[in-house]
């Protein structure tokens, strides 16, 4: 004889189940000051790949609008390449 089976739960039923372990977790353990310094944690690493993501688009858009010019002998003061 099999066991009937259980309905999944739905995410609004799971939503306060959720919640409610959450509540019940800070008020058992005092991890507020852990989750603050983690949120500032994150923040920062994602200010600073976002910095470095901008700094290499403003590099490569700089790279591509330079246009580099050699000479084969000494050039004079004013000579026009």
């Amino acid at each position: 004889m099999r066991a009937p089976e259980r309905p999944h739960p739905s995410p609004l039923s799971s939503a306060p189940v959720a919640i409610g372990a959450a509540r019940y977790l800070l008020r058992r353990y005092r991890v507020g000051p852990v989750l603050v310094i983690l949120a500032a944690a994150i923040l920062v690493i994602g200010e600073m790949r976002h910095a470095e993501t901008t700094t290499a688009d403003a590099l490569s858009r700089w790279q591509a609008t330079v246009e580099v010019w050699t000479s084969t002998g000494p050039l004079g003061a004013g000579e026009t390449i």
